[in-house]
């Protein structure tokens, strides 16, 4: 049965051909332009970036993400998720909080000054 069937077709069915010439197409017409400004991104000293970036192991983490927090928390935060994570990690996996710790550290140290 299945010998008939891979014999019995007779070849290779050309794909169907697209016709577009018989189409219903209207070209977009132009709408009366709306002026929306795009937000623009402050460059001033007082804008605040929230995250803070480390390296380690050669690639670039975000610490507050690493310890579970969200970004610009406060340093009593950080020192309770620090704790909590240094309880439950294993001795291999501390340096690598360690240092998403002493990155928020530094971070909270110099924007207060």
């Amino acid at each position: 049965m299945l010998i008939v069937f891979s014999f019995g077709k007779g070849g290779v069915v050309p794909p169907s051909k697209l016709d577009l010439s018989k189409a219903k197409f209207k070209a977009p017409t132009k709408s009366p332009a709306v002026h929306q400004e795009k937000p623009s991104i402050p460059d001033s000293p007082e804008a605040i970036t929230l995250n803070v970036f480390f390296n380690y192991n050669g690639h670039t983490w975000d610490a507050y993400e690493v310890l579970g927090l969200p970004a610009g928390a406060k340093m009593p935060q950080v020192e309770a998720a620090m704790k909590e994570h240094m309880a439950k990690i294993s001795a291999e996996s501390k340096p690598f909080y360690q240092a998403a710790f002493r990155a928020i550290e530094q971070k909270l140290k110099f924007s207060s000054t």
